[in-house]
């Protein structure tokens, strides 16, 4: 059941009433939560790899281009298979394995904060072995319904960049800058702009 869920939903429509909640200016940043897994208990699964929807967005282009050009489009490939470790105690978990992080199956809790006030106005959770900017587009997505609106910044670390990222930048030429001393919380800020699905947004990468 998701009453959990809507308690949360309750208690942050409350807190946006009183006026606790600006929604201007946010910060996203992910920990991992220790799975009820044995890490011993596993076994070696072949999952399906899909394209990037950006790359698929690229191939269209560059399809459409071509069709201008009067020239056949290209064979574009599939994404394939990977093979990965799956628990068999808790298999929606993921194993963790990288340099720093501890070895096991955990997940990635993707909190996000307002600055106004430090109010909790969203939680996302994946397997520990999804990359954090994978999650990006959907945490983007229940922001938006949770508060009706998309943040003017969001305050992220670099794990959150990549091409994938890039390609959602905005079609009008914004360049990076820095943040005022108070929004960078003693840490410098690079600043993304990307392209959301509607209106122009910036994310500052630390």
């Amino acid at each position: 059941n998701n009453i959990a869920e809507q308690i949360f939903n309750e208690i942050l429509r409350q807190c946006v009433e009183k006026g606790l909640v600006g929604g201007g200016i946010l910060y996203t940043d992910s920990t991992h939560i220790k799975a009820k897994a044995n890490k011993h208990k596993k076994k070696q699964v072949e999952v399906a790899v899909t394209p990037k929807a950006y790359l698929a967005e690229l191939d269209a282009q560059v399809d459409q281009e071509r069709e201008e050009l009067g020239k056949k489009p290209f064979e574009h490939r599939g994404g394939g298979s990977a093979k990965r470790m799956q628990s068999t105690t808790d298999p929606e978990s993921g194993q963790q394995s990288r340099e720093g992080k501890p070895n096991g199956f955990y997940y990635s809790e993707h909190r996000t904060v307002d600055s106004k006030r430090n109010v909790i106005v969203n939680v996302h959770v994946e397997p520990a072995n999804i990359n954090d900017v994978t999650a990006l587009p959907e945490i983007l997505d229940e922001i938006e319904t949770r508060l009706g609106t998309l943040p003017r910044y969001m305050g992220l670390d670099a794990g959150y960049h990549n091409a994938g990222i890039a390609h959602l930048l905005e079609e009008g030429n914004t360049r990076g800058n820095r943040l005022p001393a108070a929004h960078t919380q003693r840490r410098t800020l690079r600043e993304v702009p990307l392209r959301l699905r509607r209106g122009a947004r910036r994310i500052h990468l630390s």
